[in-house]
């Protein structure tokens, strides 16, 4: 249902010419060892006419310290040409030698990490090493739950791909996507409280 949805909003963006960006839904590691995940994914993008590459699966690393049937899941679902991402990589169980064989696009790197980088050196570092290697491997990388202008240049520094959170815009209803695409999702000033 939350996949059907997002990809008719998806859709629905796309015609009234917003510029091409990727939706991403979280799947739950029952979802995704759902026998119908597939059909359910192939369903969706029919019925709401969206190409396969403007959406994204976002996947918990505890989906990742999976072997045989959910690999092979992962690859099915990329056959089609949708994404896979990591979701708050660095929190959990899943290890960088984990990334040689999973067959996925992008790595989400937890907000912890981003909170942290400003004071703890350790923090900034680790942040480096992960987006060197996710780049070594062909991921690109995402940092979550970046709030201040400082983080986005050392972000930047670092070699992040994309970089989300509140410092761009707090969570807003469908209708309101359209004017941040528009405005290249740029930070927008605080409105003045009456």
């Amino acid at each position: 249902l939350v996949l059907s949805r997002a990809c008719r909003q998806m859709a629905r963006w796309r015609e009234q010419g917003l510029p091409d960006f990727r939706i991403a839904v979280n799947i739950s590691p029952l979802q995704f060892g759902s026998p119908t995940l597939l059909e359910s994914l192939k369903q969706a993008l029919a019925e709401s006419g969206l190409p396969a590459s403007q959406l994204e699966l976002e996947v918990t690393e505890s989906v990742v310290q999976t072997q045989g049937e959910k690999i092979e899941a992962f690859e099915q679902i990329r056959a089609l040409g949708v994404k896979l991402a990591i979701d708050d990589f660095g929190t959990g169980y899943s290890s960088l030698a984990s990334l040689k064989y999973l067959p996925i696009d992008c790595l989400k790197i937890d907000r912890l990490f981003v909170c942290d980088m400003l004071e703890d050196k350790d923090s900034a570092v680790l942040l480096g090493t992960i987006v060197g290697v996710a780049h070594a491997m062909g991921h690109s990388v995402v940092a979550e739950g970046v709030e201040e202008a400082e983080q986005v240049q050392v972000l930047r520094g670092l070699g992040c791909d994309t970089i989300q959170g509140y410092y761009f815009s707090r969570p807003v209803p469908a209708e309101e996507i359209p004017a941040l695409a528009r405005s290249d999702f740029l930070p927008q000033p605080e409105k003045a409280e009456s």
